[in-house]
């Protein structure tokens, strides 16, 4: 039965999830003693020993980042490549970690797929495989004719892999779809039938539509209701006088 990264005899099984029980019980500790514990189990795991798995597993379930980094093995191939390529000089050993998190960063975004990090992380290692082959080449003094034959091939075989990652890699960002910015959104528009008692009309229209009338009435016109309202101002202004 597959349990955690490591594949468990079943006759060991209860005991080992009873000790895994045992050990998530175990909370009350501080940080300085949790890593304490921590670096003795992976020490003791790192040595083949199996009691280590239920703390380990513990630990593993709670904190991503511990087996994220370890467990990718193309950034531990990228790692052996770089301590290949740079030797004893860990000036060089920083500046090309520094360069290959570089080329990382400028290839990926948020939005990045699984898919397409395997080939960005295949591009990355094809590139330090095939440029340290070339630095090799070009260090190396004059041998046999058989071995500078042998060494070209395995060069030439390095850049083949480089560039067919990196054009599997164009053709998978072609067909993917294309984060296009979402456009705005569209103004609501309220529409209202014609001739509804309850809709508004522009003001321009509203001046120039003459009332309706009611029960056979004649609506008298805007001029004609101001004049009745000067008439009866007229006629209170020469009561007033009498």
């Amino acid at each position: 039965m597959e349990n955690g990264g490591n594949v468990v005899d079943s006759k060991n099984e209860d005991q080992q999830l009873n000790q895994e029980e045992a050990q998530e019980g175990n909370q009350d500790i501080t940080q300085e003693e949790g890593e304490a514990e921590l670096r003795e189990i992976m020490a003791k795991a790192k040595q083949g020993d199996a009691s280590a798995f239920p703390g380990l597993r513990f630990y593993l379930k709670r904190n991503e980042h511990l087996w994220r980094r370890c467990g990718d093995m193309a950034v531990q191939s990228q790692e052996a490549m770089i301590r290949l390529i740079t030797g004893k000089d860990k000036y060089l050993q920083e500046c090309l970690g520094y360069q290959v998190n570089s080329m990382k960063t400028e290839m990926t975004n948020e939005k990045t797929s699984t898919l397409e990090w395997l080939l960005v992380e295949r591009v990355i290692s094809t590139w330090l495989q095939v440029n340290y082959l070339e630095a090799q080449d070009a260090q190396q003094s004059e041998k046999s004719l058989r071995w500078a034959q042998f060494h070209l091939k395995k060069l030439n075989a390095a850049h083949q892999r480089h560039l067919k990652s990196i054009a599997t890699l164009a053709t998978l960002k072609k067909l993917m779809p294309s984060q296009a910015p979402e456009p705005p959104p569209a103004e609501q528009t309220i529409t209202v039938p014609a001739g509804d008692p309850d809709s508004v009309e522009p003001a321009e229209q509203a001046q120039e539509t003459p009332p309706t009338p009611k029960n056979g009435q004649k609506v008298p016109s805007q001029q004609e209701g101001l004049n009745r309202i000067a008439a009866l101002l007229d006629a209170n202004f020469m009561q007033t006088n009498d």
